[in-house]
Formats: structure tokens, sequence, C-alpha cells
């Protein structure tokens, strides 16, 4: 749910033209002006969730975002069959087998391997909306000043019936803010 801009040491006229590629595309510039729109890695830590992954990477995969989508899975020393369902994606993403280390520092590791300029996180047993990147991109575009996003989510049972249409508060007028976000009190999480 959760999508942020990545440093990776590019200079200020890497990070313009950058940039300026990714507002041609979004304002439709005319036709024979190359439409780059940045590349997103999404960074899929798992444990143990064979039943789960496949549903998650399928998401992933599906995105109807024009951008270049790169998918890494980092395995964190799972025990069921986890390995061979990230097998059955072989070409498809970028795949790390780790040794058990917990969620943050596989997450990490995964986000190391990446090589997009924006990174999208999503668990393994979760699975995204096709138009998720799409959706979302632009926002960082229509305010550059944006360095994370992060949206509402839909609960769904094993039978894909929706049972939670939102985790904002029916009383809440505004969505968290980052402080709200990592001081772990706000009480839609």
């Amino acid at each position: 749910m959760l999508s942020y801009r990545v440093n990776r040491g590019c200079n200020a006229v890497d990070a313009k033209a950058a940039a300026d590629r990714f507002r041609s595309f979004v304002r439709g510039e005319p036709k024979g002006v190359e439409r780059v729109l940045p590349k997103v890695s999404v960074i899929v830590p798992v444990r143990d969730g064979e039943r789960f992954l496949a549903r998650a990477i399928d998401s992933a995969l599906a995105q109807t975002y024009q951008g270049e989508v790169e998918i890494v899975v980092a395995n964190d020393g799972s025990t069921d069959a986890t390995a061979q369902v990230m097998e059955r994606y072989r070409g498809r993403i970028v795949a790390q087998h780790l040794p058990p280390r917990g969620n943050s520092a596989t997450r990490n590791s995964a986000i190391a391997a990446s090589t997009g300029e924006f990174i999208a996180l999503l668990d393994a047993d979760d699975e995204w909306l096709t138009t998720k990147l799409e959706r979302t991109m632009p926002l960082f575009e229509k305010y550059p000043e944006t360095v994370l996003a992060y949206h509402d989510a839909l609960e769904v049972d094993p039978s894909g019936r929706v049972t939670k249409e939102s985790y904002y508060a029916r009383n809440q007028t505004a969505p968290p803010s980052l402080e709200d976000l990592l001081s772990g009190c706000w009480k839609g999480l």
C-alpha cells in the first residue's frame, strides 16, 4: 500500500531529466517525443507464503501502468513451498533466497537489490487492483515534493467477498499523516 521515491545518488541533472520525461508523458506531449515513465520496483518479502504468494505476484504482473515494473521477491528462509512458487515466475521476477532474518531485514535486502526510481511495497498475502500503480504514480508528478504515498485498502476473505470496505474510521475526515502512520497510534491500521 506504500509507494515512495528512491534516491539512488543521481545528480541533479539526471533527476531533472527524469522529471522532465515524466512530465512530458503526463501532459501528453506531441508524437515523436520519447515518453519514459519512471521504473517502479515492487518489493515483496515473504516467509512461508506459498498459499498467497502467486496471487500477490500475479497482481503486480497485471498492472496497467505503462512504465517498467520490476518485481523483487525476497524469501525469508521459508520452510514451505514458497521457493517452488517463486520458481514458476523465473524470468519475470527478481528472486532472493535468504536465511531467516525477519520481515524488515528481508524487505531492506529486496530494496537494496532493486533498480527502480520508485519503490512500492506489496505484502505476500496482499494483492493489488490492476490500476494501483497507474493511479498512484501520477501523484508524484503532480506533487513533486511528495516522497511517500499511502492509500486505503479493502479486506477480502478467501472466497473473494469484501469483508471490510475501508481501514479509515467512519468519523475520520482526513487520511493519516506520515507522523500518524509511523507512530503506530493511528487506529485505522
